[in-house]
């Protein structure tokens, strides 16, 4: 690979030969251009001690370097890269000849498994940013898991960065969105760890066996059963891999910690957002804040819906919003599930529904019914017909609840047993799918509901 196409990657750090660009946990590094020169020259000869008359003929050619100020840059550049943290070291002084580069270096294509860039700053989650960032140092697993559009990919990114520092060999990133199945994770994975397309199996195990390594699984929600797969074989082949996944479900691996992210506090964070996607809260008089309060507490702290409420409210005004969740849903259709499953609330949840079996999907639409928390028993008098049984409705309830559909409500004292909800996006969905079933010829209605389920209400 010609030297001016590639990255040096080592510790936490990317060296971008090309844009000349130094990054730790995908984001820049502020250094100057001989700074930038003096580390690609160290480190592009990693264990190599570089004489310091050859440093100052490629640095200040002409010049007569002082040393006191080669001393300086040399200096600049470790505190650039931190050194010394968590016990790290780069670049070392040979006394009377000059500097070796002493960090493993190995060379990566340029953009290999980089963190996107943050979109814009996280609001309301400061509590569970810091939990994150140090539960990824602590434990190998670690997944994010909770309803569409509460902000998973970019809590998961944050931490991320945050934690980058922690491991020697830095943060990759690989997006599961994009695939299609299991069988492409291989080559995904070779992609988002710096090695060649291509690459087998045991050889992906055996690169990544000696690495200290975050690595963020993004999106595994569609491909849960192949991501577990592949983060169990990970974690078995590299003893010093971390992982951090984002899904609407849990991967259930033995070795996985679960951190359910909850929806933004009411009204504070929640607001706080509305307001900074609105363009600031001066844009809002005391009604105006009264009801976008109350439109926060429609929409239930969801980070997506208040933002595209927002983008909404700066078009038509925030009193055109008084219907909260169906006035988002009357904005757009629901769209194909694709990657611009974030246009819209019926986008998202096409996304969610689009992997659920047919009975799953019948009885989430009859749940529809239900405005208030429900029981298992109201659940299968209002779900089951002829074709589901009492036991397919409950089986279905916990197999939404999994895939953070339906809501768990904590048993109430002196109560009938766990409650469950929808939330109010979820509901008006499922009550509007539900609708076009109902109204759809019989063959329409039979291809939704597969071939064994009715979903129109008995």
């Amino acid at each position: 690979m010609p030297m001016g196409d590639s990255e040096l990657l080592f510790g936490p750090f990317a060296l971008s030969l090309a844009r000349r660009e130094l990054r730790l946990g995908g984001l820049p590094v502020a250094l100057g251009a001989r700074a930038f020169d003096l580390l690609a020259l160290l480190a592009g000869r990693a264990g190599e001690v570089v004489g310091k008359r050859e440093i100052a003929d490629r640095l200040w050619p002409g010049c007569d370097l002082e040393r006191s100020r080669l001393r300086a840059h040399v200096a600049s550049l470790r505190r650039a890269l931190r050194e010394g943290e968590d016990g790290s070291r780069y670049i070392v002084n040979v006394l009377g000849r000059g500097y070796v580069f002493v960090a493993p270096v190995r060379r990566g294509s340029p953009g290999a498994g980089l963190l996107p860039p943050a979109p814009e700053p996280l609001v309301g989650r400061d509590g569970a940013l810091a939990a994150l960032a140090a539960l990824v140092r602590e434990r190998r697993l670690v997944s994010i898991v909770g309803a569409g559009g509460l902000g998973k990919s970019a809590l998961a990114l944050a931490a991320a960065r945050r934690a980058a520092p922690c491991f020697a060999d830095g943060v990759a990133y690989l997006d599961l969105a994009p695939l299609d199945d299991g069988a492409q994770l291989a080559e995904a994975l070779a992609e988002a760890v710096g090695l060649p397309a291509g690459a087998a199996w045991p050889g992906l195990c055996a690169a990544l066996a000696g690495r200290r390594l975050l690595l963020v699984l993004d999106n595994c929600g569609h491909l849960a059963e192949p991501a577990a797969l592949l983060a169990e074989a990970l974690l078995e082949a590299a003893p010093q891999l971390h992982l951090l996944a984002t899904s609407r479900e849990a991967l259930c691996l033995r070795a996985e910690w679960v951190h359910r992210l909850a929806p933004l506090e009411l009204p504070g964070p929640a607001l706080d957002l509305f307001a900074l996607r609105l363009g600031g809260a001066a844009r809002l008089d005391p009604a105006g804040l009264s009801r976008a309060a109350r439109l926060c507490r429609q929409l239930e702290g969801n980070p997506l819906l208040i933002g595209l409420a927002a983008a909404r409210a700066r078009e038509v005004g925030i009193a055109a919003l008084a219907d909260g969740v169906d006035a988002l849903f009357d904005q757009a259709d629901g769209g194909a599930a694709d990657c611009g499953r974030h246009r819209s609330p019926a986008a998202l949840l096409d996304w969610s529904c689009r992997l659920l079996a047919p009975r799953e999907r019948a009885v989430l639409y009859r749940l529809a019914a239900f405005r208030q928390a429900f029981t298992l028993d109201q659940a299968i008098l209002a779900c089951a017909c002829a074709r589901i049984d009492a036991g397919a409705v409950v089986e279905s309830i916990l197999a939404l609840g999994a895939r953070s559909l339906v809501e768990v409500v904590d048993v109430e004292a002196g109560g009938d047993g766990a409650r469950y909800r929808l939330s109010n996006a979820t509901r008006c969905y499922a009550r509007r799918r539900l609708g076009y079933e109902d109204q759809a010829p019989a063959p329409a209605r039979r291809a939704a509901a597969g071939p064994a389920v009715a979903v129109m209400l008995p």
